[in-house]
């Protein structure tokens, strides 16, 4: 049994074997993780190179077998069991570095209609800008080699995308980040903690028919 120290007392916890112990770097999880976690997931870690450990908050772990059935159908739309097939409606270009992220929005893009495509970063987006055409922009701000504050103040700059329409999508919610991106050249700024399905298709809708 392990005996666990939480902030409301002890937990003792029945385990089979102790397999090891290490000093490991906690990692906050994605915020699309969190709304639809279990309640005992507190923060993940990579070990071993690229395998990724979730790791438990011990005092939650009675809450996680009460709540699993529901977090299981749940999943089935994070890793896109329930995701429509891409159709041929309006061409949406998705930005974001996280996987999990471009997951979760590509299917509720695609469940407004768009027919969407990825990128990784703000350079990855500017090389299919100038590829491929495009209706709209969704990005992320935090990425790696250009965010989402340069993609859009490079596509202000740039005459074939100039006015294409942009939203962003953040887990910044403070309203100095928001006038920023607005400031930058973005139409719409959307928080990931709040983001649902029926307000990003009105949102994206909206940009469309401006």
């Amino acid at each position: 049994v392990i005996i666990a120290k939480h902030i409301e007392g002890f937990v003792g916890i029945v385990v089979d074997e102790l397999l090891d112990e290490s000093e490991i770097i906690v990692r906050d999880i994605d915020p699309y993780l969190k709304r639809y976690q279990a309640p005992g997931l507190m923060a993940n870690s990579i070990v071993s190179g690229s395998q990724v450990l979730l790791l438990i908050e011990p005092y939650g772990i009675k809450e996680m077998g009460r709540t699993a059935p529901a977090i299981a159908v749940q999943d089935q739309y994070l890793t896109g069991g329930t995701t429509p097939d891409a159709g041929g409606g309006p061409r949406a270009l998705l930005v974001a570095d996280s996987l999990i992220a471009r997951e979760v929005e590509k299917n509720m893009l695609q469940e407004a209609g768009f027919d969407v495509h990825t990128a990784v970063d703000g350079i990855d987006a500017l090389e299919k800008l100038r590829a491929e055409s495009f209706d709209l922009v969704v990005t992320d701000l935090e990425m790696p080699r250009l965010d989402g504050f340069g993609l859009v103040r490079q596509m202000r700059n740039a005459t074939d995308v100039a006015r294409m329409p942009v939203l962003v999508i953040s887990t910044r919610d403070s309203e100095e980040d928001r006038l920023r991106a607005l400031d930058a050249g973005a139409e719409a700024y959307l928080v990931k903690q709040q983001l649902s399905r029926e307000g990003l298709a009105a949102t994206l809708h909206g940009l469309l028919h401006r």
